[in-house]
């Protein structure tokens, strides 16, 4: 029985949603304004290699600035680089520029996997579907370190397939020095060279995947001391959130069922390096995924496994049951299918702006409106300025004071003292303060609600501009 409609339909709903991803992705590119929080933490970063100042200062309890930089520095230095090179429509276009390299690097490396494996038009189709995930569409095109890790990863293993050792050992270490937690390519390589009892084989492949790190390693030693190791480990012990977990791998399981099946029983016809990545991928998602503020972020690497196994399979399907293997991309696909929600949030003159971004983080004319308006208004403060993201301060160089996603949940858990903030609050040196959610009901999810009573108590509030309020010191 030919496929029909189920394939006519299939290609239709494809185009239509290419064409919103290409849009997403042009918009996401072209926003001078953070779209997350994470943004704001990599352009800090990105900023200060620029301007050769410590990526990894020492950080006192007791006073200020207290900025964490979570991961290792090859996304900054690069980012930075790109910058320098002319990248610099605005302040986040050299790291979004880097994160769609990243993602160009994994389709690639994807494509030339699938097709050695089956056609031509297997690969492109499994690659279409990748994209086209709202987790892909959502953290590959912003300035995070996601993107880039799982490109390094991808290739490492594109070159393990074509036993390029000492290449993949290179570029599964730039998958670590991007983000640790994109390891699996890494024991990929090890696991599959270690048994040749090569010594020649297993020597050149270490000496290839060592040097980037310990070249990295020796940098940050050299520039920062040892102050590296409070920032990529004891500042990182965030407490479990296994609510949200549940939440967000719901959400993410329900959305990628019909081919995270498909990939996990085809695995038994898996070869080469995939068969032993694959299982591998468990192990970061294992130790790392229930950490407060952890999201499906870790599981893209997961996600691209699933489509470069279940395309091996679609062959088969196509032979035997092409009806049936259209009517399940077409499901695949409507799951994709974005349902996006439209809050509106007032501003104190009454007038109504909506709240812009749908599930990808699509940003809009609104949120252009919203970032303008915040940049003005902050534009009048002297520093120092406290925000719940400093991705709106950095373009107007107003030097961050407090990083509070990390140090506020460290509060949380007993781990970090808040008293010098609270003291800071208190005695106002802060000429304003930016909040996602108003003060006087502790709807910022990145502050405790100790600390927006406190802002509530010693701030009045000066705009509301959609989702965000700002308060001047009274």
């Amino acid at each position: 029985m030919k496929s029909g409609y189920p394939k006519l339909i299939f290609w239709g709903l494809a185009l239509w949603l290419s064409l919103q991803a290409l849009q997403h992705f042009n918009a996401v590119r072209h926003h001078p304004y953070p779209i997350e929080y994470g943004e704001g933490v990599n352009l800090l970063w990105s900023q200060r290699a620029s301007q050769g100042e410590f990526l990894y200062p020492q950080i006192h309890q007791d006073s200020l600035p207290q900025l964490h930089n979570p991961y290792p520095p090859l996304f900054p230095l690069l980012s930075s680089a790109l910058e320098m090179a002319g990248a610099d429509a605005h302040a986040f276009s050299a790291g979004r520029h880097l994160s769609l390299f990243g993602l160009f690097l994994s389709l690639s490396a994807m494509f030339a996997l699938i097709r050695r494996r089956t056609t031509l038009g297997t690969a492109f189709l499994a690659c279409l579907l990748f994209t086209l995930s709202p987790m892909i569409l959502r953290f590959t095109p912003m300035m995070r370190v996601d993107g880039l890790a799982l490109g390094f990863s991808l290739q490492a293993l594109n070159a393990l397939d074509k036993q390029k050792l000492k290449s993949a050992a290179f570029l599964a270490a730039l998958a670590i020095c991007t983000k640790p937690s994109f390891v699996s390519a890494a024991f990929t390589v090890a696991i599959t060279v270690l048994p040749s009892q090569d010594f020649k084989k297993i020597s050149r492949t270490a000496v290839c995947g060592l040097s980037p790190m310990l070249m990295l390693l020796a940098w940050m030693s050299l520039s920062s001391g040892n102050h590296w190791m409070q920032h990529l480990f004891s500042l990182q012990a965030l407490p479990l959130d296994l609510s949200s977990l549940f939440s967000w791998f719901s959400r993410f399981g329900g959305q990628h069922a019909p081919l995270l099946v498909l990939g996990f029983f085809s695995y038994r016809q898996a070869e080469g390096p995939l068969k032993v990545y694959a299982p591998l991928l468990l192990f970061p998602f294992l130790f790392t995924a229930g950490i407060t503020g952890s999201q499906e972020n870790y599981l893209m690497e997961l996600w691209a496994a699933a489509c470069i196994l279940s395309a091996c399979a679609f062959p088969v399907f196509k032979e035997k049951f092409p009806r049936a293997l259209w009517l399940f991309l077409l499901l695949q696909l409507g799951l994709f299918f974005p349902v996006a929600p439209a809050p509106v949030f007032t501003r104190t003159y009454g007038q109504e702006i909506p709240a812009g971004q749908n599930t990808f983080l699509t940003p809009t004319e609104n949120d252009v409106e919203i970032g303008k308006q915040i940049s003005a208004e902050l534009s009048t403060f002297p520093a120092p300025v406290l925000s719940a993201d400093f991705g709106f301060l950095l373009p107007l160089h107003l030097p961050p004071a407090y990083q509070p996603f990390q140090f506020e949940h460290l509060v949380e858990a007993n781990k970090w003292s808040a008293n010098t903030l609270h003291q800071a609050i208190t005695n106002t040196p802060f000429s304003a303060v930016l909040l996602k959610g108003a003060a006087e009901d502790a709807a910022d999810p990145t502050f405790t609600p100790e600390t927006q009573h406190l802002i509530h108590q010693h701030y009045v509030l000066h705009r509301v501009l959609g989702p965000w309020h700002l308060y001047r010191k009274k």
